[in-house]
């Protein structure tokens, strides 16, 4: 099992971060360039901010909403905390550690509840890391499923 910038259930300390418990209050229109930058820390290729853009340009349609809706009250209630010391997997929990969508924190908060599960904090990392820092990503995921 490999956990990537996620959160089993928010609290005081796990879950959005500030930017992004702010950015959520905002219309899906503004919400959706103010969020493209938020998930990355540095520029990408333009490749990537291309299909970046135009997936976050797609939140600003009316079914959008609903979907951006349906995601948020889904985040609000998720709350897996009490069963992660039920999984038996083998577990990688990797996070960056600028990572301005989900507090990194949240990352400590699941590899600490996952019996045996190893954290892995990538410095300087984003939420996007995984494509801001491919190489670094993969080979920790490689190394891990090794």
């Amino acid at each position: 099992l490999v956990l990537a910038c996620t959160f089993a259930g928010k609290n005081d300390m796990s879950g959005d971060t500030a930017e992004q418990a702010e950015l959520l209050k905002l219309p899906p229109r503004k919400m959706a360039a103010r969020m493209a930058k938020l998930a990355v820390n540095k520029p990408l290729n333009k490749f990537i901010i291309g299909n970046l853009a135009m997936i976050m340009a797609s939140f600003s349609g009316k079914s959008a909403n609903v979907g951006i809706e349906g995601q948020s009250v889904a985040c609000n209630r998720h709350n897996t905390l009490d069963r992660l010391a039920s999984i038996k997997a083998p577990t990688l929990v990797i996070v960056g550690t600028k990572d301005r969508i989900i507090a990194p924190i949240s990352s400590e908060v699941i590899a600490k509840n996952i019996p045996g599960a190893i954290l892995i904090k990538v410095e300087g990392g984003s939420h996007m890391f995984f494509m801001e820092m491919k190489t670094v990503f993969n080979q920790k995921v490689f190394d891990f499923l090794k």
